[in-house]
């Protein structure tokens, strides 16, 4: 208990980092496990082979490392699998990003900012003027 109580806040900062990425990795991103027990197969293999080369061994394992994952590809946030789907999204958002609704919408989103925090300083204006002069 006492080791616990002598960490710095910095190892618990850590420490729940570390949890919100094994959870993530667990529940949203369901498939990497399988594609890191793959990535160490193929690691494995090109080693065996390197070796095998290098002291003129003969190697009788298939290589893996050009073959595909057998577990299906699904990107989050909707990211393109092809690059023609990616050409194609790319295309369209630089035509959505240079629209002049975009930019309406950016400066509407500006202006909302400035608007509530001009709101906020006006309220708080009052106090600190009155600290100010108290002390």
């Amino acid at each position: 208990m006492r080791k616990l109580l002598k960490l710095d806040y910095r190892h618990y900062i850590c420490i729940t980092l570390t949890l919100i990425f094994l959870l993530l990795a667990i529940f949203y991103f369901r498939n990497a496990h399988i594609r890191i027990f793959e990535s160490f197969k193929d690691l494995y293999t090109s080693f065996i082979y390197y070796i095998a080369k290098l002291f003129e061994f003969e190697f009788h394992n298939k290589i893996t490392i050009n073959e595909f994952s057998k577990t299906p590809l699904k990107l989050p946030f909707n990211l393109p699998n092809t690059w023609e789907e990616f050409k194609l999204l790319w295309s369209n958002y630089w035509m959505n990003w240079i629209s002049i609704d975009n930019f309406k919408l950016y400066f509407n989103w500006i202006g909302d900012l400035l608007y509530k925090l001009s709101k906020f300083i006006m309220l708080l204006l009052p106090f600190l003027i009155l600290i100010i002069i108290l002390f």
